[in-house]
């Protein structure tokens, strides 16, 4: 396995965890849900559920057809092979215009994180709570705003090599970060 295709395996991970790859693998040959459920033997309910993290990423692709016998629909699934590699790098595209926005909140604005990790608010909304957290009454510290933007910034560099290591995106990267 090459560097690129190990980086779209951690991608995947990432973006449908473990059962989503088994899911993904087990789909060599279309599929129903129950017959994708004797293949990985992971419980229906997340096998469906997880199907459909996997075609909103459009992973996946299904046909359905109405079961004569039960009158209910019957799906068959297909793995989407030519797009993953499209929406895994649609997903880090969305990654990193999040971190991009984070950074330039974290750049411009005080915030304050829960001593217990629960949120991260504005200055104000501190203030106005009397700088407790709403969750769990803990302390509301103010956050190191360099170093979390030097984190954030890391994190940015790291998902434009990843980008650049998938090949040619449709994107313009010059002015993310």
């Amino acid at each position: 396995m090459g560097e690129k295709d190990e980086i779209i395996s951690q991608i995947l991970y990432e973006m449908v965890g473990n059962e989503g790859i088994k899911i993904i693998n087990a789909l060599a040959t279309p599929s129903t849900d129950l017959q994708l459920e004797e293949k990985t033997n992971i419980p229906i309910t997340r096998i469906r559920s997880t199907l459909n993290a996997l075609h909103k990423y459009n992973i996946v692709s299904y046909n359905s057809a109405r079961d004569e016998e039960r009158g209910w629909f019957k799906y068959t699934w297909r793995l989407n092979e030519g797009a993953v590699e499209l929406s895994v790098k649609n997903y880090l595209m969305a990654k990193l215009m999040r971190l991009k926005r984070e950074f330039q909140e974290i750049t411009q604005i005080n915030f304050f994180k829960c001593e217990n990790g629960c949120m991260r608010i504005s200055f104000t909304e501190a203030y106005e709570v009397n700088f407790r957290c709403k969750k769990c009454n803990g302390v509301l510290k103010p956050v190191d705003s360099a170093k979390e933007s030097r984190e954030i910034k890391e994190e940015i560099e790291e998902i434009k090599r990843i980008i650049a290591t998938l090949g040619p995106s449709p994107y313009n990267l010059k002015n993310v970060g």
